[in-house]
């Protein structure tokens, strides 16, 4: 909802936007969360006396890769995708870039999607700037390819009501550094399954980068525990089961 963005980038919510988020939620027969926090939000601020269940979305079975841990890629490339803007935490990544490129000299930022360049660049010190590199749009096969060449994927989201970026990550068998606001905590483990961070936390967020790159072998580990966690929790053979029964249990419920 757009109450939820506002509240979660720390803007002033209007009185008639969350009423209309309000409604326009109330009138169906049945609201189903894609996260905990997802329902968390609408319980505490839209619908507190309705029934909620909840089913995390599914990543497809052909996203998964045939990983090995001996091709994980050599420690050089922090990878950002998607919307190139403040929301996604673009400018956050930009700015911890400054610490990590002092101290890691071979590592370059590549971002991928359409957005805000010039903001991103303004953020980046001249001395670093030939060390970032925009891709532009890709295909989603282009984007997987991609994400398999990276060393290390950073999307320090401000929002997301479900972050599938998150789930393509691992299942690619990369490392990804992932913000904590919202579904991060119910989709990683920190420090086991890949890192938390706040898109506030520049400091933070370079700090952990830093710590990717001088510790490749566990940064690879990481990425394997992120792959299992992917495959055995969020994998369409466990949530498609799920989705059937959750939506039998309606129908069954409205033919009585």
């Amino acid at each position: 909802t757009w109450s939820a963005l506002l509240y979660y980038m720390k803007r002033e919510i209007p009185a008639y936007v969350q009423e209309n988020d309000k409604r326009h939620i109330a009138r169906a027969d049945y609201i189903c969360g894609v996260s905990y926090d997802s329902i968390e939000y609408v319980k505490r601020f839209l619908l507190p006396d309705r029934r909620f269940d909840m089913v995390y979305n599914p990543i497809e079975n052909n996203l998964f890769s045939n990983i090995q841990t001996s091709d994980y890629p050599e420690a050089k490339t922090i990878l950002f995708f998607g919307k190139i803007d403040k929301r996604k935490g673009a400018y956050s990544l930009a700015r911890a870039f400054n610490l990590v490129a002092d101290n890691v000299p071979q590592a370059e930022l590549v971002y991928v999607g359409y957005g805000e360049q010039e903001q991103v660049m303004n953020d980046v010190s001249p001395e670093y700037r030939n060390r970032v590199v925009f891709k532009g749009f890709m295909t989603r096969q282009e984007l997987m390819n991609e994400i398999d060449n990276a060393f290390l994927c950073v999307l320090p989201s401000y929002f997301e009501t479900f972050a599938m970026a998150a789930l393509e990550v691992a299942a690619r068998g990369r490392a990804l550094l992932f913000s904590e606001i919202n579904t991060g905590k119910e989709l990683i483990d920190d420090g086991n399954t890949g890192w938390l961070i706040h898109p506030d936390n520049t400091e933070h967020i370079a700090d952990t980068i830093i710590y990717a790159f001088e510790h490749p072998q566990e940064t690879s580990q990481i990425a394997r525990a992120g792959y299992e966690k992917c495959k055995s929790e969020f994998s369409t053979e466990v949530i498609i089961p799920q989705l059937e029964k959750y939506y039998q249990n309606i129908i069954d419920n409205k033919t009585k």
